[in-house]
């Protein structure tokens, strides 16, 4: 199932971890995956990718990915940003590595912020991965 929300019902979901518990504003984008709750924050172009789950499973690996791919062939998205802990997404990093991962430094909180273009190229690639759903 694949849903677009308002940024309201990411708002008012009141159990999500401290790393993605921002309040979006209506220029935001957030879709229901299945289980998975994904938002970009577009606050100054940063393109910050937040997602949610409070049922954890393997199925959200592939929500994620759609959801960017939506990002980039639907929303008009050409970069995103993924901060995290150091070292939590490396699938980010094996799925992006020739697109413009740009690590850049670690900050204060020991999380590293990674930069990926969504090109036509990453798109493609992602689709690869997505291919049996109905976007």
């Amino acid at each position: 199932m694949i849903e677009k929300i308002s940024y309201v019902e990411w708002n008012d979901i009141k159990d999500k971890d401290d790393e993605v518990n921002i309040e979006l504003n209506h220029n935001d984008i957030v879709y229901k995956i299945n289980d998975l709750y994904c938002a970009c924050e577009t606050k100054n172009e940063c393109n910050n990718i937040l997602i949610y789950s409070d049922k954890y499973n393997i199925e959200n690996i592939k929500s994620m990915i759609l959801f960017i791919y939506i990002l980039g062939k639907y929303e008009g998205i050409e970069y995103i940003t993924i901060v995290s802990k150091k070292g939590r997404y490396r699938l980010y990093q094996k799925l992006f590595h020739a697109y413009g991962a740009f690590n850049l430094p670690i900050d204060d909180d020991n999380r590293e912020r990674m930069v990926f273009k969504l090109d036509e190229n990453a798109l493609n690639d992602l689709y690869d991965f997505i291919s049996d759903y109905e976007v």
